[in-house]
């Protein structure tokens, strides 16, 4: 069986020969980061904190830090007096994520509407380059300013303006899609290299209403068998989009619901967790065993796994959360490094990715045992040196033969 390492700090899942497959650090990402070494990961893929905070970013104060490469901070505290969330990440941890990934590499980062001119600018600043905005729609998004004002009808002068609101419901969310600019002659040499470069485009279609199956679009909404049922008016959760004009021009994609309760608990099915759920703004008890509040969709998740990365890369998430990007990774069989901040949040995460991946762990290292393969295959393809190409032949069988032990022990533990 694979070796798992789980202590109060750190998450470690390995082959026995020592290969790491998952590794989810509790602390400040800083250090988690500076361990790594320089383009080690093949894809960033983060829901990081949107920078809540009653206090506006001074833009002049921002743009003169951005200038000198320094980090800039309103300090105080986000949303439900949150500290960790009341800022954006800072410009260093931009360099940070830039020099870690590999060329060409992808790195897709979640962000609020309000502030998402300053992320583009950071990562512009640390050397990426701007490729898309994928736009989520999910339709089930709150107004974070009360519908109803009550003053407007006891005040003769506002009585007027009854019917006001302050916010609009938001029912998308932004996702940057940025890249590290490739390092050798053409992109096709940077994917032989570095294997990056390139969206996966055959793993990134999707199963479209219409018609052949879909390029990749840059606008995610709903467009699976039971979406479709509740489209026809069968069901009331997506009543707003029952006249959406789904047709062949956004035939595409996913629109994933917001998760149920079901799968943000995922993993932790046999597990008693001590954390109160609230709701985020009504802050009244709420059911599930996972207290975070801000849940992505496991299979949007999966799909932005799938998207950037290949088989057997590394998938970087340096604010786990509750852990659903990791989730995706090992889904999708990727390997996955992360960290986070929170005691309770790391908790939760670490018990959630080891019990889904023993849960998975065969057919896991099935496909991992198939990377390796190809891996090795492809670099003894072109070595030409006699001596070299043996060596590679040598190290081939062993870690083949190693997994299929660890594979042939999982099954029979299991029957």
């Amino acid at each position: 069986m694979s070796k798992i390492t789980l202590s109060t700090h750190t998450l470690k899942i390995e082959t026995n020969s020592g290969e790491p497959l998952v590794a989810l650090q509790r602390g400040d990402n800083k250090k988690m980061l500076a361990g790594l070494p320089d383009q080690s990961v093949s894809c960033v893929i983060q829901d990081e904190p949107y920078g809540f905070n009653p206090n506006d970013i001074d833009v002049n104060l921002y743009l003169k830090a951005l200038i000198q490469n320094q980090d800039y901070k309103r300090g105080g505290k986000g949303i439900n007096g949150n500290p960790w969330d009341s800022d954006l990440p800072p410009l260093s941890h931009r360099f940070e994520l830039f020099r870690v990934l590999k060329c060409g590499g992808y790195a897709v980062i979640f962000t609020k509407t309000q502030t998402i001119h300053f992320v583009m600018l950071e990562l512009q600043k640390a050397g990426f380059e701007i490729v898309e905005l994928l736009a989520w729609i999910h339709t089930q998004g709150m107004p974070k300013v009360g519908s109803k004002i009550e003053k407007t009808e006891t005040d003769p002068e506002l009585l007027r303006f009854k019917n006001i609101c302050g916010d609009l419901s938001p029912s998308m969310e932004i996702i940057i899609l940025a890249q590290k600019p490739i390092d050798q002659k053409d992109r096709l040499e940077n994917l032989r290299i570095h294997g990056t470069g390139y969206l996966n485009l055959e793993q990134g279609k999707i199963d479209a209403l219409y018609g052949e199956n879909s390029y990749p679009r840059n606008v995610i909404i709903e467009n699976n068998t039971s979406v479709l049922k509740h489209l026809n008016g069968k069901g009331d959760k997506f009543q707003a989009i029952r006249y959406l004009p789904v047709d062949s021009e956004i035939n595409q994609a996913l629109a994933f619901s917001k998760p149920s309760v079901r799968e943000k608990d995922l993993g932790l099915e046999n597990e008693n967790t001590p954390y109160e759920k609230l709701g985020l703004f009504n802050r009244r008890p709420v059911e599930g065993k996972n207290h975070h509040t801000t849940v992505k969709p496991l299979e949007l998740m999966r799909y932005l796994v799938r998207l950037v990365s290949h088989e057997g890369d590394i998938v970087l998430d340096s604010y786990a959360g509750s852990v659903t990007t990791g989730l995706a990774a090992i889904l999708e069989n990727r390997r996955f490094i992360g960290a986070e901040l929170m005691p309770d949040y790391f908790d939760i995460a670490s018990r959630k990715l080891k019990n889904v991946f023993l849960k998975i762990e065969p057919q896991y290292l099935r496909n991992y045992q198939q990377f390796i393969f190809e891996t090795y295959k492809a670099r003894i393809n072109v070595e030409k040196n006699d001596f070299f190409k043996l060596k590679l032949e040598t190290e081939l069988r062993a870690k083949i033969m190693q997994l299929q032990f660890e594979i042939e022990e999982i099954t029979k533990k299991a029957s």
